[in-house]
């Protein structure tokens, strides 16, 4: 007899995962468009960046297409590669915060988007860990 929660849990999951990937493009497309009010909730914290943007389209990808129930080869792969991305990306922004690689080479990944406000793109450590940490699970 299936567990009448976990259909319940699957759902929640899903719809967490649209939320992120919502969040991520729509903070993609304000940086795009420059509309700070999208990018900053308020001026005493920092701004999302678009390299987190863009880790947040990634997680919730994979996270929606990685599903047990709907679980074919093909979303399989594929979340397993947008996962990989995303892991991907934590690590360079990880050695780039540790000083290990340039700072420019994590924030040349989205070149258009960049050029609105480049003195606010320093992703922060504790980003970057969680995002490797959340990709790799």
């Amino acid at each position: 007899m299936p567990n009448p929660y976990l259909h319940y849990l699957h759902q929640l999951s899903r719809l967490a995962a649209i939320i992120v990937v919502g969040v991520g493009v729509l903070v993609l497309c304000a940086w795009w468009l420059d509309i700070p009010t999208l990018y900053r909730v308020a001026t005493s914290l920092p701004p999302m960046t678009p390299n987190t943007a863009l880790a947040f389209v990634f997680s919730g990808l994979s996270l929606y297409l990685l599903q047990p129930e709907t679980l074919s080869p093909v979303r399989q792969y594929s979340g397993q590669a947008l996962a990989i991305a995303g892991f991907g990306l934590g690590i360079l922004t990880l050695l780039a915060a540790a000083q290990v690689l340039p700072q420019n080479v994590v924030v040349q990944l989205l070149g258009p988007l960049n050029v609105a406000a480049p003195y606010v793109l320093q992703d922060s450590a504790q980003m970057a860990i969680g995002f490797t940490l959340t990709c790799l699970g």
